[in-house]
């Protein structure tokens, strides 16, 4: 018998009878003459009904289409979870960037009156109403609540700070640029380096009068924002943690900033001895 008749594997049921003619009286003695056995066939390659097919092909596709849509449904619905927890905590972020802003803000005024106040005291009108002249447009750029300043409006705000305080102690100071740096079209959230400078003029170079020098410099690297600070006072120990506040909430600004801005990390470096300190600043992937 050539298997090839039979269409699936599986067990079947041959019957062998003589093949007469009964009549109806015998009819009831065929099973007398009937052998009856258990055929198992395996195919090499099973053939199926165009039917068969069509219904076997239509399972699958239901299948896979009610798999994809319940992993599809289940997979958006746990982004769309993400999205609302990442926005939440965004936006918990970037309220605690404004507080840090608020508080940056009136430290900065309390030491420039101060400022002020030393040189009344030490009778230098003159200096003191150029001081102030300085102060009052510094304050109006301070105190404007903008989230991201250009580079060049950074420049001129650390411009005239440094001026401000040139009055006071007499120090010199630089502020450079790479050549392919676009200051007028590069945004860094406002406030960023005055209190590093701020620091570096308090505690590194206010008693070296003339001999004291800040070298500032914003510098392209690749994509890369590299903003340095560098002083020639006498340094402090880096593993000591800094009380200034406005060093403590730079320090934080700089941990919330990189909770926002996750695909730009910021990185703070300090190196600080005896000859001066460096604080570099870099912002990944910023230009």
């Amino acid at each position: 018998m050539n298997k090839n008749i039979f269409k699936k594997s599986g067990d079947y049921e041959i019957s062998i009878q003589p093949l007469i003619k009964w009549n109806t009286s015998a009819t009831k003695d065929i099973d007398k003459y009937t052998s009856r056995y258990t055929l198992s066939i395996t195919l090499d390659q099973e053939n199926y009904s165009k039917k068969e097919l069509l219904t076997y092909t239509l399972i699958v596709f239901f299948s896979i289409g009610l798999a994809s849509f319940i992993i599809l449904y289940f997979s958006k619905k746990r982004n769309k979870k993400k999205l609302v927890e990442n926005e939440q905590q965004k936006n918990t972020a970037k309220l605690q960037l404004s507080l840090i802003r608020s508080q940056l803000n009136p430290h900065f005024l309390f030491n420039a009156l101060s400022g002020i106040q030393n040189l009344m005291n030490k009778n230098d009108i003159d200096n003191a109403n150029k001081y102030l002249s300085k102060f009052a447009r510094l304050t109006r750029n301070v105190l404007d609540d903008t989230e991201l300043i250009s580079l060049s409006q950074e420049k001129n705000l650390l411009d005239d700070y440094l001026q401000m305080e040139q009055l006071r102690f007499g120090f010199k100071y630089e502020i450079n640029q790479s050549g392919d740096l676009d200051l007028d079209n590069t945004d860094i959230p406002s406030m960023l380096l005055q209190p590093f400078v701020e620091n570096a003029v308090k505690h590194g170079i206010s008693q070296k009068a003339s001999e004291g020098k800040i070298v500032i410099e914003f510098i392209k690297q690749a994509s890369n924002l590299l903003l340095n600070i560098i002083d020639n006072g006498n340094g402090f120990d880096t593993k000591n943690k800094n009380d200034g506040l406005g060093l403590l909430l730079t320090e934080r600004r700089i941990t919330l900033l990189n909770s926002v801005y996750k695909e730009n990390h910021f990185t703070l470096a300090i190196q600080s001895n005896s000859n001066g300190t460096k604080i570099s600043l870099t912002l990944t992937d910023w230009l």
